[in-house]
């Protein structure tokens, strides 16, 4: 080669790494300048706007690698994007309107026209700009994996987006940002709170309540929740969005209402809220002031203390709700069982034992259910189904015996159909039975004070529909055996159960707001069964008026059932359809019916096709047609499920993606250094003979 030429490329590839020396040096040089802030000509400064900078390293350290417990909301822009210059002031107010939640969101953007910031948006498929992105806290699952995109814009609506992503992914350390389901959860977390609650009942699309809860969060002593209006408007609640404080008695005061303005209606709560702290913490020594005893207007009573229904306040109880409660034990929970044996038709037969003791109906039914324990106690096999229980009952109706088919809710009356019904019957039901238990063990050797409840566990435990219901039964009288020795205290303990089931239940959907819960019985029932103060139960007293109540000669017996008659007795399982709305007389349901349907209807409709297919040959070729319909519906759902499979065997996820993309850019890195070195190796030596024979010569 040529001693010139060769001189020359040496020339050349020195001047080339001194160039990328400088290059180098200038980008270091850069990066140190521009580490925590802005550039003096970019959109957004440090000095005077609340936006937190971010380049490729303090993406890296500080969204990438965030905080456990941080969100950060970060604008992917283009300096010289005139959109971007468009909205950038958009993106100020959205900073300085959240900084003063900066412990838990932060508002930030990284400018995608510098080169060194280049690999952070590529990451995230920066195709346009202004793009706004949201990313959880680092203590998700996956959470690169579940960024969002902000579709909008508007700042009310980018305002909006971000507090439902808070609320979606809110950590445990941060205050609550859902709304309760029911009033019975304000109960749970004031034991888990001993702050003064708030309570803001709000519109579907509405933010104020967050904006409250978020606003307060760091306020000790204050607890702020939310509730949406399909829950709350059965409480009588009518304005939205209002704000209620939740008194230590159990009532709620109303505070404030607005005006549907979201920054007017947030400073107005927050200010009521804080005046109302320091009212109680001035007043801290006047607990209980009778002021608000004096003056019940001002004070919004949505629903009430704890305990038995107000309309079963009366003098007595009502034969209609007992006669029907019967109606529906027997010919509903009992029946809708596929098969009654063992434990469960053990529990049967106590059931009806009680019954047949201590029901305080008319006579026919009396006798009835003394045919029923007959039947129960003659039974020749070891098990009933459903149908023959149902066929059973149809066979011993008689003129002299019989049971009421027609179900006419009295006391336990609702203010609509989903309301109260079967459930406050059958308490009533089984508070008749341990009086009527009581009544006759005296001036008689007292039978087992125990058999009663026992009777009442097993039908809890085996028919009773509510899973949820039974398994709280349960548990508070797993101690029954040794709580209860004798006749009065089987009364009290029934009722101390009832109270407490009723403080579990205070604020859920199946209470009537018409009808609000109190402690039973209350003084204007029984004004001598509580302490002058009204803070301790007189059990005596309490006693003397529970067998008052519930003893046969206090029931009340409505004029319908003093002069009705039984009609035609009807088949058995249209009877039944009948109470659930199969037959042609279609009744209204309470809840309780309600949340049985779907199972009683699929059962009942079994039953009847069973049934008249003995009668007709087309029964039977109905029910084939039936069953061949329910095997193409599985097989069409297994070929579904199969295409499903073969689609996810052949299918590549996000993480197979970016590990190709990852092995792709290590091996262009390789290919290259490993060019570059040998590259190098072949123009060094040419370079050094070049010089030694120059030098040489």
């Amino acid at each position: 080669m040529n001693p010139e030429k060769l001189r020359s490329r040496c020339r050349s590839n020195a001047w080339g790494t001194f160039r990328l020396k400088k290059v180098a040096l200038v980008v270091i040089l850069y990066l140190t300048l521009t580490v925590e802030g802005f550039e003096d000509d970019d959109l957004y400064s440090t000095a005077t706007d609340f936006v937190k900078p971010l380049n490729a390293i303090t993406f890296e350290t500080q969204v990438i690698k965030s905080q456990p417990n941080l969100i950060w909301v970060v604008e992917f822009y283009n300096r010289w994007c005139g959109h971007c210059m468009h909205f950038a002031p958009t993106w100020k107010k959205l900073a300085e309107y959240m900084k003063e939640w900066t412990d838990l969101v932060v508002i930030a953007a990284i400018d995608c026209s510098q080169p060194e910031n280049m690999l952070p948006c590529r990451r995230f498929d920066i195709q346009s700009f202004p793009t706004m992105k949201m990313f959880p806290p680092t203590s998700v699952i996956d959470r690169l994996g579940k960024v969002e995109l902000i579709k909008t814009q508007s700042l009310p609506e980018i305002k909006t987006a971000i507090l439902d992503f808070m609320t979606t992914f809110a950590p445990e350390t941060w205050p609550r940002l859902k709304h309760l389901d029911e009033m019975q959860d304000l109960w749970h977390e004031k034991n888990i709170y001993k702050s003064e609650l708030f309570i803001i009942f709000e519109d579907e699309d509405s933010q104020i309540g967050k904006m409250v809860v978020l606003d307060l969060r760091n306020v000790t002593g204050i607890k702020v929740f939310m509730m949406l209006r399909n829950k709350v408007t059965k409480f009588g609640i009518t304005e939205f969005p209002s704000l209620y404080k939740f008194n230590p008695d159990s009532t709620y005061s109303k505070l404030a209402v607005g005006n549907n303005s979201l920054e007017s209606d947030r400073l107005l709560f927050v200010q009521r809220i804080k005046e109302d702290v320091k009212t109680t913490q001035a007043n801290s020594l006047s607990v209980g002031s009778d002021k608000d005893q004096k003056d019940p207007s001002a004070v919004n009573r949505i629903s009430g203390a704890i305990s038995m229904d107000s309309k079963e306040q009366t003098s007595h109880s009502n034969r209609s709700d007992l006669e029907s409660a019967l109606h529906y034990s027997l010919r509903q929970e009992v029946a809708i069982c596929q098969t009654i044996d063992g434990e469960r038709l053990g529990a049967l037969k106590e059931y009806i034992n009680v019954l047949k003791k201590y029901f305080p109906g008319r006579e026919p039914v009396q006798l009835f259910l003394v045919e029923v324990w007959k039947m129960l106690s003659n039974l020749q096999s070891p098990a009933l189904t459903g149908e023959e229980w149902m066929n059973n009952l149809d066979s011993l109706q008689a003129e002299s015996h019989y049971l009421p088919e027609v179900i006419r809710w009295a006391s336990c009356e609702g203010s609509s159909p989903q309301f109260r019904g079967f459930p406050c019957s059958m308490w009533t039901l089984f508070h008749t039975l341990t009086v009527g238990a009581h009544a006759q063990s005296q001036g008689r050797t007292p039978g087992d004070a125990k058999e009663v409840l026992l009777a009442i566990r097993g039908y809890m435990k085996h028919f009773f529909g509510c899973g949820e219901c039974s398994k709280h039964f349960l548990e508070m009288s797993e101690g029954v055996e040794s709580e209860v020795t004798s006749h009065t205290e089987a009364v009290l303990w029934l009722w101390r159960r009832h109270n407490q089931v009723n403080k579990r239940l205070h604020g859920h959907e199946s209470e009537d707001p018409r009808f609000p819960k109190v402690q039973f019985p209350p003084r204007s029932v029984c004004p001598q069964c509580k302490s002058p103060n009204g803070m301790k139960w007189d059990e005596e007293k309490v006693f003397a008026f529970l067998v008052g109540f519930y003893s046969g000669a206090g029931i009340f017996v409505p004029a319908s059932l003093q002069s009705f008659k039984e009609g035609n007795q009807r088949d058995g399982v249209d009877s039944l359809e009948d109470s659930i709305g199969l037959g042609n007389k279609v009744k209204q349901l309470d809840w309780w019916e309600k949340k049985q349907r779907n199972r009683d209807l699929r059962v009942v409709r079994e039953l009847r096709l069973r049934k008249q297919k003995k009668n007709s040959p087309n029964r039977a070729v109905a029910l084939q047609h039936l069953s061949a319909e329910k095997s193409q519906v599985d097989e069409a759902q297994m070929v579904k499920e199969r295409a499903n499979n073969i689609r996810s065997l052949w299918g590549v996820t996000n993480i197979d993606l970016s590990m190709c993309v990852v092995f792709y850019v290590i091996s262009t890195v390789i290919i290259l250094l490993l060019y570059h070195h040998f590259i190098i190796r072949r123009h060094r030596h040419p370079c050094r003979a070049a010089k030694t024979k120059s030098l040489s010569g």
